[in-house]
This record gives structure tokens, sequence and C-alpha cells, in this order.
């Protein structure tokens, strides 16, 4: 002992475990371990005292119902310090537990008047207001917010009927809402770890359904550690952020721990842009087309025509497309140039934002593939001038005038020579005779 301190065997010192928004809610049942620091010890007498205490040098100790814990007297001594760890959360599952030692632990001194210095910087752990002897411990609770957003401009979307359904067991808890154009918070008994799906159980008007379920799993250092959309098998998550077809998940980094952003898109029906020009760059009004949607009955969902003039000359839409297959056929075409000879497939996901146009199996890409703008798909069909060509708009070179007429003179020629021949031979023939 020190001759001004306080006796070892009277230092009294305290945990209180709560949680870390409402300091009014303690939690009992979480299990801390304390042990020596490098170069300090427990008092022995305590030690040899109680051997079944101890295990690997240190000593279990759990929140009572209200979230204390008292360290023993005669356990601790002055100038020494010690570790204070949290190891479990008991039944406060819907609490976060974090995955390194290091981020759940603290290392205090015992001064020797009786009081503690915390020693190490952790924001869970602070000494009581006006009382050095407790040392107060925060749990942050895992939370789930999601949202419903709208593809091309990132709005909320209401109306929309979502489920979320937590495996118990072999059985699925399911909670139904209506999403109201504010994000959804999970959170406490509601949302503890585990494996969830989330559900889009109506889809907006307008909207393309999206594709799902999404399946994922959460751990008790409030984490999505896994997920999968469909029936495809869970993957492991790396990093802060993880996306695929309509769900993107972001996962709490340090400064929020246990907060988890889960957000849902819709991607509204589509219009179809068709930009028309000639090979010389010419923009073509006028140019008629059929847009089939090949749903297995070919129905004809509209026709349309390229605009003859303005700004929009020589653009043809085609608006509300959901997300399937399609068949764009040119009926007619500009004075001057050559009719598609063959029609063009058309493939539009807006789920996973895929685009692709075909011409007799072939994928067009680069100017003349499909791109996307907001909630339309460009689509730029080029005509050629002169002969016919392929579909696919490549140009054929064509051969100059004087050329074309070289090889008619040839030809009169060949002929000429080959009618005389005959002629002579005949002739030759007949005066054998």
């Amino acid at each position: 002992d020190d001759a001004t301190g306080v006796p070892n065997e009277v230092i009294h010192l305290s945990l209180t475990k709560v949680d870390h928004e409402n300091h009014n809610i303690k939690l009992g049942g979480v299990v801390f371990t304390l042990e020596p620091a490098v170069g300090s010890s427990f008092i022995d007498s305590y030690v040899t005292g109680h051997p079944d205490a101890f295990t690997d040098g240190k000593i279990t100790l759990t929140t009572d119902e209200n979230g204390t814990i008292s360290i023993p007297r005669g356990l601790v001594q002055q100038r020494n310090s010690y570790i204070l760890t949290e190891t479990g959360l008991g039944e406060n599952t819907s609490y976060r537990l974090a995955n390194a030692p290091a981020d759940r632990q603290i290392t205090f001194r015992v001064e020797v008047d009786g009081t503690m210095t915390i020693t190490s910087e952790n924001a869970m752990f602070a000494l009581a207001a006006g009382d050095a002897t407790t040392v107060v411990v925060e749990n942050q609770q895992i939370s789930l917010t999601v949202a419903k957003r709208d593809q091309a401009t990132g709005e909320s979307l209401p109306g929309v009927k979502l489920k979320l359904s937590k495996l118990e067991g072999a059985e699925w808890a399911a909670v139904e809402w209506t999403t109201d154009g504010n994000d959804k918070l999970f959170k406490g008994t509601d949302f503890t770890p585990g494996t969830y799906k989330l559900e889009e159980v109506t889809t907006p008007d307008g909207y393309n359904s999206i594709a799902g379920p999404l399946t994922f799993t959460i751990d008790q250092t409030g984490k999505v550690t896994q997920a999968a959309v469909g029936d495809g098998s869970l993957t492991d998550l790396t990093g802060t952020s993880w996306a695929a077809k309509n769900f993107s998940i972001t996962n709490p980094d340090d400064g929020k721990p246990g907060e988890i952003a889960l957000t849902v898109i819709n991607a509204a029906y589509s219009d179809l842009q068709i930009v028309k020009k000639g090979s010389d760059g010419v923009s073509l009004g006028g140019v008629e087309f059929r847009l089939d949607y090949l749903d297995g009955s070919g129905t004809t969902v509209t026709s349309a025509t390229s605009d003859g003039d303005g700004e929009n000359k020589g653009v043809a839409t085609f608006s509300g497309l959901p997300n399937g297959k399609y068949r764009l056929t040119e009926l007619k075409t500009a004075q001057g140039y050559n009719l598609l000879s063959t029609p063009l497939e058309i493939e539009i996901d807006r789920n996973s934002e895929t685009y692709t146009v075909t011409s007799n199996g072939t994928v067009i890409s680069g100017d003349n593939g499909l791109t996307r703008a907001g909630d339309t798909i460009l689509l730029t069909v080029i005509n050629q001038k002169g002969l016919e060509l392929p579909a696919t708009g490549t140009t054929t070179p064509q051969l100059p005038k004087a050329v074309l007429w070289i090889t008619a003179l040839l030809e009169g020629l060949v002929l000429y020579l080959y009618q005389t021949h005959g002629k002579r031979r005949k002739r030759e023939a007949k005066g054998k005779t």
C-alpha cells in the first residue's frame, strides 16, 4: 500500500454496461475478462484464495441485471495496469460485438487514491461523470436501413410492398411493409444476426419487377458477410460495399459500426429511341419502323416514324417498354437510301444493366450498339446510300462510273468476237464441202 493512498484491500472499482444511445438501458449478462497488463499483476492472496476463478491468468466477470460488474475487492492493486475485454453479449444479440479484441478492450491504471485512469483509447469505454472508480461501456445496436429507389433518378419510391424474412429454424418469419418515401429502419429485437431474405411483393406501376429475392447473412459484428440474388449461391462480401442487379449493400465503417444500409432499385419501363442516319451522316426523317415484343407470340408493340425536321429529326421513339426481347423491322426508308435487309434483335434488361442488339446472330457494338441515358435506351441505325447492304450497316465500296462503262465495253467486245469467230468457222466448213 502507498502511505498516502487507499489500501489495496478496500479499492472498489466497477463497470456499467449501457446502450450507446440511451444510458438508461442497462445490459445484463454481458461477459468481460480482466487480466494484468505487462509488468503488472493481481494481488497474490486473492489469486491463491480463488484458484477456480482464473483461466490463463484471466478472471471472467459478467454484468448483473442492472448492467453492473463490481471488481472484487483485493484483486487489483495500486500503480498497476489491467486490460478489460468484452468477450460475449449473452442474450443481447441485437448489439454489435466487435470482431477484433483490440476493438472491444481498454487498458486502465489503478492510481494510489483508488481511482482509475484509462490509458488506451476506445470510444466504447469512458469513466463515469464525476466518478473515476466506475467505467461506462457502451454497445451499439445492429441496425438495417432499407431504401427503395428509382434507378434513373435515385428518388424514393412510395407505395411499394416489401417483405423481410428471417430464417428461424426451418421457417421464415416475415415482416411486410409498404414504402412511404422514407427509409425503413430495423433495429433492436427486430434485427439480430442471422440469415435474411428481402422480397418485393408488389411492383410499382410503370416499373420492371426486380430480380430476386436477395438473401443475406448478418454476423454479430453488425456486418453483412454473405449475399446472393435469386437462386444464386451465397458469396462472401469484402470491403464496405456490394452490388448486384437491383440491390446494393453498404456495410458499416469504423465511423458508424453496426449500421447497415440496403438499397432496392427499381427501373422504370424504357423508351427506345432510334436515331436514324445515313452513311453520309445525314439524319433521316420519314423512316418507318415496327417493333415486335418477342414474348412467344410475336405481338406487335407499335410502329413509329422518325421525325422529318426539328431538333429530333431522324429520331423515332417507342415508349413504355418492359424488360425483354424485341425485333425491330424497318418498313420504309428515306429516298435514296437502302432499306435494312434484316430486322434487328434487341434485348433490354435494366435489372442487370444489359443491353444488346444483334443482326443475323452477330452482336453489334460500339457506336451502333445500345446505350442507356436515364430511362431512355439509345440505338443508332445507319442506312447506306446506293446499293442495298446488310443490316449491320457495314460499308461496301461502290465502283466508279468510268469503271462500269469500261466493263460494259469489254463485255460487248467479247460478245462481238465470239459471234464473228462463229460465223468464220461456218464459212470454212461450207467451203470444204
